[in-house]
């Protein structure tokens, strides 16, 4: 209990401290899988809460047509398409992280957006629209920084140049696109599998029952 509250205070310094605490995380083994997974889960709770929760001034959902289950599957969806598209070009291109490094780094990159959301979930039920651009300003801080700390833990992660890790980030985006693509398909036909079959039982009942 006491390294993984450790874990949680060196989050905090990793997000201002963003090359030495990736760093540390590959090579000094200070941050953990499950302290990562942690931060998805709280930020997968934050994500439903804030679906319900934010005031509907700044609430980009309808209250009554808000579905948890899809914003949880949404948010995991795009994290672990992120890290099985990451894993998969930078084996190509000579990277330097296992998969676990990449979830680590990955999960150490949504405090911001924790943060952000912790904030602004209570405050989006006070302001009022006048308000609304530090409402914002905040989330848009956040997402940024998020944005920048996923590019650095690229970088010290798998030893690239800025340019490379650049590069990287663009053929990511479009493994992730890939990914969703084939995902689509996948379902697709399960759904006429299962379609398919639902039509023969009902078939050879209406027949032979």
């Amino acid at each position: 209990m006491k390294r993984f509250f450790s874990e949680l205070k060196y989050g905090a310094y990793l997000t201002v401290h963003p090359f030495k605490g990736f760093w540390d995380i590959k090579h000094e083994h200070a941050g953990s899988v499950g302290t990562a997974g942690f931060f998805l889960v709280v930020y997968t709770v934050l994500s439903v809460i804030g679906g319900y929760c934010t005031g509907y001034l700044f609430n980009a959902y309808e209250k009554n047509s808000f579905q948890a289950s899809k914003q949880v599957f949404i948010v995991l969806a795009l994290f672990f398409g992120y890290c099985i598209s990451n894993w998969a070009f930078t084996c190509l291109f000579d990277g330097e992280g296992t998969f676990s490094d990449i979830f680590k780094a990955t999960g150490y990159a949504l405090i911001p957006l924790i943060i952000s959301q912790i904030l602004l979930i209570p405050l989006s039920n006070f302001f009022v629209l006048e308000e609304q651009a530090f409402y914002t300003t905040i989330n848009s801080f956040a997402v940024i920084w998020m944005l920048f700390l996923i590019l650095v833990s690229v970088l010290v992660t798998h030893n690239y140049s800025l340019g490379k890790g650049l590069l990287m980030i663009i053929c990511i985006i479009f493994g992730m696109c890939v990914i969703a693509y084939i995902g689509l398909l996948f379902f697709n036909l399960i759904q006429q599998v299962l379609g398919f079959v639902a039509t023969m039982i009902t078939e050879f009942s209406a027949r032979y029952l």
